[in-house]
């Protein structure tokens, strides 16, 4: 498998696109279930943020930035234990 294009996998076999309007011709043709379009573009998102998640895990200055942006939120469960016994 190359590492440019699109690659969606479908029942039967594979298909491969180096342009997106290839892509988009034979999903409007419905020659392409939504699904395995939706899973192949996931994997190749994946792909591209892979590199930006690791840089994050290894430094402690993203990390700490990462977590300043989107603070970890508590649950309502948990805000209600805390207003009902507090």
């Amino acid at each position: 498998m190359e590492n440019n294009g699109l690659l969606v996998l479908i029942l039967g076999g594979d298909i491969s696109f180096s342009e997106y309007e290839n892509l988009e011709t034979a999903f409007a043709n419905q020659e392409i279930h939504p699904g395995d379009l939706k899973n192949a573009v996931e994997i190749y998102i994946n792909r591209l943020l892979d590199p930006i998640r690791k840089e994050f895990e290894a430094d402690s200055k993203l990390k700490s930035l990462a977590n300043k942006a989107y603070p970890q939120k508590q649950s309502n469960l948990t805000l209600y234990i805390l207003a009902k016994y507090t």
